[in-house]
């Protein structure tokens, strides 16, 4: 590890009433051995998770909704209840709207590029909110 250089952005997961405290504590956990192995950990500033969300959500819907608008329409039954309410709402989302969150993908990215993955080798963020259910 010595020689990585980290990036960590604890606002996108540690300030949300919704991330359990597990998690943030298994991330410091691991950025501490991180460190102790010889890596390079600096906190990051970076656009607000919020705004990747809802570009990443806009996306996904109008995608999603095209490439199975034909299954919808004729068979919607098909799609489970979750994947039916995740996929529909792509039918409303006009052009315009997709080109602006494609738009925002851009400039998301190249804040990225800039600002991480041109300085460091691996950006350290939670994956999820919560830790995994407990088998009974």
């Amino acid at each position: 590890m010595a020689g990585l250089r980290v990036a960590r952005s604890p606002g996108w997961y540690a300030g949300d009433p919704a991330t359990m405290p597990e998690i943030v504590a298994g991330i410091e956990r691991a950025l501490r051995v991180l460190e102790r192995l010889g890596a390079t950990v600096e906190q990051v500033g970076l656009p607000g998770y919020e705004l990747f969300n809802a570009c990443g959500r806009v996306i996904f819907a109008a995608e999603a909704f095209s490439a199975h608008e034909r299954q919808l329409r004729t068979h919607p039954r098909s799609f489970g209840r979750f994947t039916y309410q995740r996929i529909m709402p792509g039918a409303g989302i006009c052009a315009a709207d997709l080109l602006r969150a494609y738009q925002v993908r851009r400039h998301l990215t190249r804040a990225l590029s800039g600002t991480v993955f041109g300085r460091y080798d691996v950006l350290i963020t939670a994956c999820g909110q919560a830790t995994a259910a407990r088998r009974r």
